[in-house]
């Protein structure tokens, strides 16, 4: 059996704010209006975890997803150009080269990414009213690094 669950649309927004951070709309695919806001709370000069909570209630789907009632929604963002002590060692080599050889270097930069992550389960009920409880590995953002 095969069970597939359209959960929602992410959009990041990174023009409307005045620091590094971002505004995320979450929006269901059949509803055009947002459904959840939420800021982006870290410093201008730090990679790290946004999070947020959607309410699946809210979404219209309490009926369908039992549990959890709010999913723990998370993901990386932020500016990594200081830290290095959140660099991999791959990193730490490339940001090294970069800058002895910056005029022959190609235009790079480390990017905010995922470097924990935590598995969330789920109970549901699929189209015939049977009771499922699905693992989904690794979706929810523990912490990030600059790589």
């Amino acid at each position: 059996m095969r069970i597939i669950l359209t959960v929602f649309l992410i959009i990041i927004d990174l023009t409307q704010t005045k620091s590094a951070g971002a505004i995320v709309h979450v929006r269901s695919p059949e509803e055009p209006y947002n459904l959840i806001e939420q800021r982006h709370l870290c410093d201008e000069s730090s990679c790290c975890p946004v999070k947020m909570d959607v309410d699946f209630d809210k979404l219209g789907w309490g009926k369908l997803i039992l549990r959890p009632k709010v999913f723990k929604l998370s993901f990386c963002a932020g500016i990594c150009e200081s830290a290095p002590s959140h660099y991999t060692f791959h990193s730490s080599i490339l940001m090294r080269m970069i800058h002895t050889y910056k005029d022959k270097a190609p235009k790079t930069s480390l990017c905010c990414a995922p470097h924990e992550l935590y598995s969330y389960s789920i109970l549901f009920r699929d189209h015939d009213g049977m009771i499922h409880n699905k693992l989904i590995p690794e979706v929810e953002v523990k912490s990030c690094i600059c790589t």
